[in-house]
């Protein structure tokens, strides 16, 4: 008897490599055993609600035309598919190409004459429904699939030649393949008359004396595998129909109605429960709407706390209402960033149970819980999404740091102060206390989350003069102090502990079997804090999984050094700056040195999301002046210096002044009204610091002391680590001005370096060089020349115009020259091919085809020399950069030449994570010419050109005047990225331009 209470589809083949095909497909599978002895093994498909039987039947028409009859009248399909291999018939169908047969034609009906066999022909047409289905899947986008007409004849057919050959091709002169069981099939369904079918076919032969050869080189599996591919994408599109649809829509509306209520109330488990009411009263009447288009995708971006999820939950229930209404609408579809394991677009067809065809809202919670290049990865599949379904919207949460477009993304503003207090009174359920209307108290009350925190503060009487951070933090402790379970044990907290640093470590579910007993998961979920549901173990609200990753710092369940490592810290991130803005002051120094020593580019981030610089400083322990006071202060000072030092690894002894590898000596003087005067030593670098004798600066200068400064001495809380930082800015950004930093052998930046300098080397040399190649003997001649003036001088520099060098140049040049072979030294890019008197920029001397052609490999030594640049310089800052956080990555973009004149001209291209190639694999670079920038946006789900961002507040989108021409193009290119890079991280407050 047939089972109703699921969609069926039945899918029928002949033999056993279209069977496989098509298994590959499926999953938890089982056997169903007709009485007479057919075996279905019917499974899932997943993405969608269909329940596929399949079935292996051999070949022949007869055969396919009694078992299409049996398994209707036993499963009751919804639709019957024949997949399977067949041979070709028009030139211009491939091997492995796919035929879906618009109609069947039985070739065998005939009336033999005289005058030769005279066709009656019997034809079946495709059902309407399953073509229509099929040309939506595969007509739009893939040249390989044919809508035509297949003939059906019980014969192999392999002579083109043959009398049958030519029959087929007189009579039915249309038909794309020849196959032996469609016929069957069709004309089974014919009888039934309710069954509806559809062929598809790969093409595994051309029906020529070449079959066996074909299906020897591996033709069959090839070709099954295209068909049962396509026949997939069908069903994928296909939607159930009936009742059985009606009732999986009610089911499903009931559910994500409780779903979202649930969500509701535990979001707002921080009010307390007699309040909760209240406050959802207020945000009834207070909306925050969210507008997203059809087939578009938004991100909400903001910051913990900032109300983000309940506005992504208002948007879904309005897209529930709108569902509950009208039929033709989806029901909308909730999904936590870090539950979505497989592919989106699968994701969504199984939630909602088919493709979405028609209106349907997609929320996707908490981007900012995955990796950097998974969070882009997820947002890309969400624009391919929407471009193949058009009906689609998405709206996604973050925090600050998700690559964005501009277009797409909404900010979650902070609240006007008025809103914030309105909220505080409900939530009370009184007037706001004098406390809370001071200045520094309003200031607060920017997000949901932050009034509710405190709320909770002013009900415990405790303090509310306190940071965001301390705020939130307190917040998650009132709320474990209110909720907390008597039978809760010590075991249990540290095992709460122990799950925020799974989660934050491993980026990826995390299975309740995998990390617990069952009785220790109850004591987790019995908190109230954690859920453990189909995706694994999570905590219910963000705010408690840092709360708990910071309790694993304080407690040295992790390492400090740890968290803030090259590729943890984008993940720890918050757990950190949660971590070290709520320990004592002197333990949050310690924190700081051992950041510092670690990770310079965590260290500075936490810095600015802790509390912001404030200028002018606020002193509270201003020192007295004199000998001992003076050497005390320095010391904290140098130490924060150093210890930055130390964490730029072997780029640190070039941002401060060093002799024989160690840190010049400092002179320190204190002086009236918190001020400094700091001296550095030429050569001495024993004792560290000295006092300075009491004269004015210039006369520090006259003593031998190498330069000095003078400044207000910070004395805030963190604020020496704030100095450092300033003071190892300034050198930091005139290093990457220099372009020089070091690069290991072979890099692509390396080699231009050499012709640049070379170039320049040879006109200081020759007055005016325009070769296109220079001799080799001739350059080293030069160098050897130049390198006895730099022996000679203690810093040797010449100029010619714009060009320069300096020793360190001549140094670097005349050490690479050793590796240098042959007789000359070529350009690094091809030369120009159409030089004019006319032309005003360099990059007019190259046609269009050739600018494209060199800015491809210009950007491809972009991204090599970039990855180089950070893995020799910068290796513990590792993802906390921003393009760092995502190599690697493939280019694409677009060369924009104007023949009218320079205007408009430019290079536009996005970086995107390439998540299936290894990080030092070469980059993909595709560019294409246009007459005017396009979105960067296509069906294969690039994003749409703008403002977009990667972690740390990076830009991915990049419009430039075009380089072609320039000497160090790539160069240019890599150290901008660098630069931006490290500005998003506090080290630069001005962003910093390189070009020639």
């Amino acid at each position: 008897m047939a089972d109703t209470s699921r969609p069926t589809v039945v899918i029928l083949t002949a033999l056993p490599v279209e069977s496989e095909a098509v298994r590959a497909h499926l999953t938890n599978t089982e056997w169903l055993v007709h009485p007479s002895g057919t075996r279905m093994e019917c499974g899932r498909l997943p993405g969608t609600s269909w329940y596929v039987a399949l079935a292996e039947i051999g070949e022949g028409t007869l055969t396919a035309a009694s078992l299409t009859e049996r398994v209707n009248s036993w499963l009751a399909p919804q639709a019957l598919f024949f997949v399977g291999v067949a041979g070709g018939l028009k030139d211009d169908i491939n091997i492995g190409d796919v035929v879906v047969a618009t109609k069947v034609y039985g070739i065998h009906g005939g009336k033999q004459t005289p005058e030769g066999l005279l066709a009656r022909p019997e034809a079946w047409r495709a059902s309407h429904r399953l073509e229509q289905a099929a040309r939506q899947a595969l007509g739009r986008t893939d040249s390989r699939t044919h809508f035509k007409p297949i003939a059906v004849g019980d014969v192999v057919l392999a002579d083109a030649d043959s009398p049958i050959a030519r029959y087929i091709h007189k009579n039915f002169n249309d038909a794309a393949a020849i196959e032996m069981e469609g016929a069957g099939v069709a004309q089974a369904a014919h009888l039934i008359g309710t069954l509806q079918t559809l062929i598809i076919r790969g093409i595994s032969d051309k029906a020529d004396p070449d079959k066996s050869k074909r299906d020897t080189e591996g033709s069959q599996p090839l070709a099954a595998h295209n068909a049962a591919v396509a026949a997939i994408a069908v069903l994928h599109v296909l939607k159930p129909t009936g009742a059985v649809d009606s009732a999986l829509r009610q089911q499903r509306l009931d559910l994500v109605r409780r779903q979202a209520q649930a969500s509701r109330r535990v979001r707002l488990s921080p009010v307390p429960a007699d309040r909760r009411d209240a406050v959802l009263e207020w945000m009834a009447e207070h909306p925050e709407p969210a507008v997203v288009p059809e087939g578009e995708v938004r991100v909400l971006v903001g910051p913990m706390g900032a109300g983000k999820s309940e506005r992504a939950g208002r948007w879904l229930e309005e897209g529930l209402e709108a569902a509950e209404l009208d039929d033709e609408v989806e029901i909308p579809v909730w999904l936590e960033a870090r539950k979505v394991t497989g592919s989106l677009s699968a994701t969504v067809t199984e939630a909602i149970g088919g493709a979405p065809i028609r209106p349907c809202r997609v929320v996707i919670d908490d981007l900012s819980s995955l990796a950097p290049g998974q969070a882009d990865q997820l947002l890309d599949e969400a624009r391919h999404l929407v471009l193949v379904w058009p009906r689609v919207q998405v709206l996604a949460t973050s925090r600050e740091g998700v690559r964005v477009a501009r277009e797409e993304c909404l900010t979650a503003d902070a609240w006007p102060r008025e809103r914030g207090a309105d909220l505080l009174r409900c939530v009370l359920g009184a007037e706001v206390p004098p406390a809370a209307c001071t200045p520094e108290a309003r200031k607060l009350m920017t997000s949901p989350l932050l009034v509710i925190a405190m709320a909770a503060r002013i009900t415990g009487g405790k303090q509310i003069d306190t940071s965001p951070l301390q705020l939130l933090s307190g917040l998650a402790r009132d709320i474990i102090d209110r909720e907390r379970r008597p039978q809760t044990n010590d075991q249990t907290w540290d095992r709460l502990a122990q799950l925020a640093t799974r989660i934050l470590t491993s980026l990826e579910p995390v299975p309740a079997a995998l990390f617990a007993t069952d009785p220790q998961v109850w004591a987790l979920t019995d908190t109230d804090l954690v859920v453990d549901d189909e995706a694994g173990l999570r905590f219910t609200l963000p705010l408690f999984e840092q709360y708990f990753a910071a309790q694993a710092l304080r407690s040295d369940m992790v390492a400090l050094e740890e968290a803030a490592g090259a590729h943890a810290f984008p993940s720890w991130r918050y757990a950190l700056a949660f971590a070290v803005s709520t320990v004592p002051e002197e333990t949050g120094e310690e924190w700081m040195l051992r950041l510092a020593r670690a990770n310079p580019a965590a260290a500075s981030w936490i810095l600015d999301e802790i509390t912001r610089p404030r200028r002018p400083f606020v002193y509270r322990d201003t020192p007295e002046e004199g000998t001992e006071s003076s050497l005390k202060a320095g010391a904290q000072l140098r130490e924060a210096v150093q210890a930055f030092l130390t964490g730029f690894d072997a780029c640190g002894p070039q941002l401060a002044h060093h002799h024989h590898g160690r840190l010049v000596q400092w002179g320190v003087r204190l002086r009236g009204h918190g001020g400094m005067i700091l001296c550095e030593a030429r050569e001495a670098t024993q004792p560290e610091l000295v006092p300075l004798p009491d004269i004015p600066l210039d006369g520090a200068r006259a003593a031998g002391w190498q330069s000095g400064t003078a400044f207000e001495l910070p004395s805030g809380h963190l604020e020496r680590w704030r100095w450092a930082r300033d003071r190892l800015s300034e050198p930091l950004a005139r290093l990457l001005h220099q372009r020089r930093l070091p690069l290991p052998p072979g890099s692509p930046l390396e080699g231009e370096r050499i012709w640049s300098l070379a170039q320049q080397i040879m006109k200081f040399r020759h007055q005016q060089w325009a070769e296109p190649v220079i001799p080799l003997a001739d350059l080293r001649a030069a160098v050897a020349q130049m390198m006895s003036r730099v022996n000679a001088s203690q810093m040797f520099r010449q100029a010619s115009g714009r060009a320069e060098v300096d020793s360190h140049d001549i140094r670097w040049i005349d050490d690479r020259l050793t590796g240098l072979h042959g007789e000359h030294l070529g350009p690094q890019r091809l030369l120009p091919d159409r030089r004019s008197s006319a032309n005003r920029q360099r990059w007019q001397d190259y046609s269009p085809d050739l600018t494209v052609s060199i800015l491809t490999e210009v950007l491809r030594d972009a991204v090599v020399g970039y990855r180089d640049l950070v893995s020799e310089n910068f290796p513990r800052f590792g993802s906390a950069l921003g393009l760092r956080s995502v190599l690697p990555v493939r280019v694409e973009g677009q060369v924009i030449t104007r023949e009218d004149g320079p205007e408009g001209s430019c290079l536009y291209y996005t970086l995107t994570p390439d998540l299936d190639s290894p990080l030092d694999a070469v980059p993909q670079v595709s560019l294409t010419l246009a007459e005017a920038p396009q979105p960067l946006r296509d069906e294969t789900g690039l994003m749409e050109g703008g403002n977009a961002q990667t972690v740390f507040h990076r830009t991915s989108d990049h419009m430039i005047s075009l380089p072609t021409g320039d000497p160090r193009p790539a160069t240019n290119i890599a150290y901008n990225w660098l630069a931006d890079d490290l500005r998003a991280l506090g080290w630069f407050r001005q962003r910093l331009r390189f070009s020639e």
